[in-house]
């Protein structure tokens, strides 16, 4: 689902080619995800796909 958002590029090539905007988050909102995130016991899996789309967050950030 987050990777479908770029299916009309082939790469991250950096700045100008065809990237989805990143969106923006309030402080609130991200201190209270953190906050959700760090209550979810050690090792949950929905742990290990918030980490994996931080990544791909910071990949599309870099794109445009």
């Amino acid at each position: 689902m987050i990777l479908s958002a770029c299916s009309k590029t082939a790469s991250f090539d950096g700045p100008g080619t065809d990237c989805p905007p990143v969106k923006k988050y309030s402080t609130e909102m991200q201190q209270k995800a953190a906050g959700e995130l760090k209550a979810l016991p050690r090792g949950s899996a929905l742990a290990a796909m918030m980490a994996d789309y931080r990544v791909v967050r910071a990949q599309l950030a870099a794109c445009g």
